[in-house]
């Protein structure tokens, strides 16, 4: 089955990283591929939970709760090193909700950008050095000399094609940058996604439902007002524009 082996494939990669970057600390997690605006990946406390019997009101009298971590896949056509530290940088959301202490929704604390430089990933407001380490949106860039860096370039080929995704989307970003539209590339790596163990939404989904227009601003400082969900770019700084919560 197709769909076996491609989150299969996904299931292995968490494993991986969690014995080599994190010690095999972290708890089993739901790691799934899907679309949202403005993000590469994202991370979910607590959004899938348990069931027994489908038609019982305590069919998860244990309170068993699972995580989830998501891959936006039309960023899967970058290089595999690039990707796989999107995957760990979600996985770093993960090791500080079990382990630290997270900070409001959508901010990335000390305590997170600390634990990435820990393991070679470099937080970066711009995803280059001499970016903010911490704040709304953040990047990260990879440590050439770190852990991340070390542990990926010790895979050879036959391990890499094991952890290989064995499709992929059929048109790039950079393809239909090309046609009448501007798909954003977005700096944010990876917010942290908050919503109850039964998916009640973001604030941002939840002030885009009601009506009210979100800010959206780019790193040469022009701002812009619309609703959830636009891509949009500046033509002067040739970067993308980011959702301000």
């Amino acid at each position: 089955m197709l769909t076996t082996q491609q989150f299969s494939t996904l299931d292995d990669l968490y494993a991986f990283y969690n014995v080599e970057l994190f010690g095999a600390a972290l708890p089993d997690c739901i790691v799934n591929l899907s679309r949202r605006p403005n993000s590469r990946g994202f991370f979910v406390p607590n959004l899938w939970a348990a069931v027994y019997n489908n038609n019982a009101d305590d069919s998860n009298p244990d309170n068993e709760f699972s995580h989830e971590i998501s891959l936006n896949p039309d960023y899967l056509l970058r290089p595999f090193i690039d990707w796989h530290s999107t995957f760990v940088h979600e996985m770093v959301h993960l090791w500080q909700h079990e382990f630290g202490t997270p900070a409001r929704a959508y901010f990335h604390n000390r305590e997170w950008a600390n634990k990435m430089e820990s393991i070679g990933l470099i937080p970066s407001s711009t995803g280059k050095p001499g970016g903010k380490k911490i704040g709304q949106s953040m990047a990260h860039y990879i440590d050439p000399d770190g852990l991340f860096a070390k542990v990926f370039n010790s895979l050879d080929e036959d391990a890499l094609n094991t952890l290989r995704l064995r499709y992929l989307p059929v048109v790039s970003l950079e393809s239909l940058k090309k046609t009448n539209y501007i798909i954003t590339d977005p700096g944010d790596e990876g917010d942290n996604y908050e919503a109850g163990p039964f998916g009640t939404g973001s604030d941002e989904e939840k002030k885009s439902k009601s009506g009210v227009r979100l800010k959206y601003t780019c790193p040469c400082g022009n701002n812009v007002w619309g609703k959830s969900g636009l891509l949009i770019h500046c033509l002067e700084c040739d970067e993308n524009y980011e959702i301000l919560i």
